[in-house]
């Protein structure tokens, strides 16, 4: 029986149990997309698995979807076949067109589907303002953030990525998360805490211990920011995955990040949690058939 405690769990053993699967599964689909892209030839770019711009990157009919992420925010790797937020671009975007009620989302948070007005808000890559969780230089960035009038919805879109991101604070050298030593930027950063204790349900920092939010970090980021973001009113984690990613399934003794969350996360204040895989939500999806085609033939997703 996998161990649902997340506070049991460091990187390195999730690793330890992940990293082999994952490096089988990154490598057939860095062959998928090569093979993708020598079909394609006039897509692809200099690397023979990512296309040659922004645009042809994006389903066919689609390019104007690449103004909803400026440059300075694209992903090093945005025109890699792997990456995660062209395919969250390509389907989120396409369909928050063709479908502006939203239906797919309301129904995943079990919310009654309303019309988008003026008052509700779709955006990619949204960086929280700084003073919003006390973050500098680097803030929190939304993958996918939809606003409305009662309710905030921050979705974290992966991909190939191998799992969810812990903290820098050993690679920046100014801490050391294996023995509870965290950088002071972080410690000052009260809404992480206040979202580690109360929805994740993990132990305070103690010297010599790991540090609980170190393996978690990027989901205790996109609590805390759909929390400030909220304020009064409803708010909830949406996290989007591959599930033949190892991270985000059951790989050895490791659960997956999807049933570790669901397992760990308490629903609360207003708070609510959702996860589904991509093979999943693109039946859910409102899309044309260009959209298919590239989800189908570029993704390999089943629609």
């Amino acid at each position: 029986m996998p161990n649902l405690n997340l506070a049991a769990w460091t990187r390195p053993d999730i690793d330890a149990q992940c990293s082999a699967a994952h490096g089988r599964y990154d490598r057939e689909l860095a062959l998928h997309y090569t093979e993708y892209f020598a079909a394609h030839p006039a897509l692809r770019g200099g690397h023979r698995h990512c296309a040659v711009n922004m645009e042809a990157a994006l389903p066919t009919n689609w390019s104007r979807l690449a103004d909803r992420i400026p440059l300075p925010r694209r992903h090093r790797h945005h025109l890699s076949g792997k990456s995660s937020q062209i395919l969250a671009l390509g389907l989120l975007g396409s369909t928050s067109e063709l479908d502006r009620s939203l239906g797919w989302l309301w129904s995943l948070v079990g919310r009654p589907a309303s019309p988008v007005t003026p008052d509700t808000s779709v955006q990619f890559e949204y960086e929280v303002a700084p003073k919003l969780l006390n973050e500098a230089p680097h803030v929190t960035t939304i993958d996918y953030l939809v606003t409305g009038p009662d309710m905030v919805i921050c979705t974290e879109a992966k991909w190939a990525e191998r799992g969810l991101g812990a903290c820098s604070c050993a690679r920046q050298e100014d801490g050391d998360p294996t023995i509870g030593e965290c950088a002071e930027r972080i410690l000052r950063r009260q809404g992480y805490w206040d979202a580690a204790r109360e929805i994740f349900g993990l132990p305070p920092l103690e010297a010599r211990t790991y540090c609980p939010i170190s393996t978690s970090y990027q989901a205790i980021r996109n609590v805390a920011a759909a929390r400030a973001l909220a304020g009064q009113r409803k708010c909830a984690f949406l996290l989007i995955y591959d599930d033949n990613n190892p991270y985000f399934r059951q790989c050895g003794e490791w659960p997956g990040w999807p049933a570790l969350l669901r397992e760990t996360l308490s629903e609360r204040d207003g708070f609510l949690f959702r996860t589904v895989s991509w093979q999943e939500l693109v039946t859910m999806l409102r899309l044309d058939e260009h959209v298919k085609a590239w989800a189908r033939e570029k993704h390999q997703l089943p629609i």
